[in-house]
């Protein structure tokens, strides 16, 4: 065990603590609960979901309002089918229901960078907060992975400067993170080195770029790092040849984690292969999208967020609920098909590099905590030396002007010089029908995956 994963171990428990999140007493309930019955699993998730609902009615504005216009009351909902009674809880009203929030307590803010256009905040309860990572760390248990390992983390944001209470944060974590600027072709042999260096147990980020750094390895015949138990992908799709060919290169197991932000951690793998829902956290619905009944679209409700509540949440995800049980025995409920998200998300730039194009959403988030009344993005690169950028933003020209110049400045720090950059200002962005909104489009054919 290294210095770093002896300190996780004996201070992780003492930090949530002192945090107020019941991370450890979660876990022990979920590593017991994912081989109850279903039909104990289902009554567990109504008592929770009854819960939720009458603190939506009883602390939440938006949701009292919302309640009234639809004639609804908590006391409606006697099994999980009732929820259909209430509206879908779209990504522009989270703006309202975040604005609704009573500023009391301890809270975590979950922040969505806006990969699919519309950056937003959600305001987590200490319950909510525990319950995800109690969600997490089981899932992690199933591939031998314990509170404290050493992750190696791949991720689509810049790294910052460290603050002090970033910083306490990563050694807690026994974590060290590596940004898309370390996965290109001149950086493998180092980032296989650092790797090496930190004895990581497992590695964790971006689909896309574990994929791409996973061919840098074998374009140059790295071997396996010796000590990597497992490798979580997150964030982006991939497909099962893509996860079998990368379990054969870095020679460990693969797992697939579905989430968001707004909600935290929806599903994980098992190494039966089976798409875990966290149903003591979340419930899944599926709704046919009009016109194409053979294809659903999947609505949430956090189940343990009373502060912030998330109630039928539409993702904009697709997506099939099964009623087949896994192999592994485990109870917990099982969905299909899970898509919507792009699996690979680069530009291409004139001196001919990959850009995650993720840097844009953080981006954006930067600019409206700075006061950007920022409404939805997206960017399009139709040519090789330009991108075009669609913004829908409060009509203030001034500001407009500024955010201009920002995003030039900003396209030509990571793109290079020669990367041009047009902002159109539009009244709305809509997705093509039956697709999610997607922050990025390329039309420039052909591959956009490694070079």
């Amino acid at each position: 065990m290294n210095s770093g994963s002896l300190i996780a171990k004996t201070a992780l428990p003492a930090y949530f603590k002192l945090k107020g999140l019941p991370v450890v007493r979660l876990l022990k309930e979920y590593e017991q609960s994912q081989w109850w019955s279903r039909d104990r699993l289902q009554e567990q998730a109504s008592d929770r979901l009854a819960r939720v609902l009458r603190a939506a009615h009883q602390r939440s504005p938006f949701y009292a309002e919302r309640f009234r216009a639809q004639g609804f009351a908590p006391e409606d909902v006697h099994d999980l089918d009732d929820l259909a009674q209430l509206p879908v809880l779209e990504k522009r009203d989270l703006a309202a229901l975040y604005k609704s929030v009573r500023r009391t307590g301890t809270r975590f803010e979950r922040r969505t960078a806006g990969t699919s256009g519309l950056p937003s905040v959600v305001l987590a309860s200490c319950q909510a907060q525990a319950a995800a990572l109690a969600a997490r760390y089981r899932c992690y248990g199933w591939y031998g992975l314990k509170p404290g390992d050493r992750e190696a983390r791949f991720w689509g944001r810049p790294i910052q400067r460290a603050s002090i209470a970033s910083e306490l944060k990563r050694v807690m974590l026994n974590r060290v993170v590596f940004d898309y600027r370390h996965i290109g072709a001149e950086a493998a042999a180092d980032t296989y080195r650092h790797l090496l260096d930190k004895n990581a147990t497992y590695v964790y980020g971006y689909a896309s770029l574990l994929i791409r750094l996973a061919r840098q390895f074998e374009c140059r015949g790295l071997p396996p790092l010796p000590n990597l138990r497992a490798a979580v992908l997150t964030a982006e799709g991939s497909t099962e040849t893509e996860r079998a060919w990368l379990g054969q290169i870095l020679d460990c197991e693969i797992a697939d984690e579905y989430g968001c932000s707004e909600v935290d951690i929806i599903t994980f793998t098992c190494p039966a292969g089976g798409r875990h829902i966290m149903s003591e956290n979340i419930i899944v619905e599926t709704v046919p999208l009009p016109g194409q009944d053979d294809l659903h679209e999947l609505l949430i409700t956090d189940l343990n967020n009373e502060l912030m509540p998330m109630i039928r949440y539409r993702l904009g995800d697709l997506g099939q609920l099964s009623d087949d049980l896994c192999p592994c025995g485990r109870t917990l409920p099982l969905i299909t098909g899970v898509r919507g998200r792009a699996h690979l998300r680069y530009m291409r730039t004139p001196d001919g590099r990959l850009v995650h194009t993720s840097i844009f959403a953080y981006f954006m988030e930067q600019q409206q905590s700075d006061g950007f009344p920022i409404r939805q993005f997206q960017v399009v690169q139709a040519v090789l030396d330009r991108v075009e950028v669609n913004l829908v933003m409060d009509d203030v020209a001034d500001q407009r002007d500024r955010l201009r110049r920002l995003l030039e400045r900003f396209v030509k720090t990571y793109c290079g010089d020669e990367m041009g950059c047009r902002v159109n200002w539009v009244d709305e962005i809509a997705p093509v029908p039956g697709y999610k909104l997607e922050s990025f489009i390329s039309k420039l054919g052909g591959e956009s995956g490694d070079s």
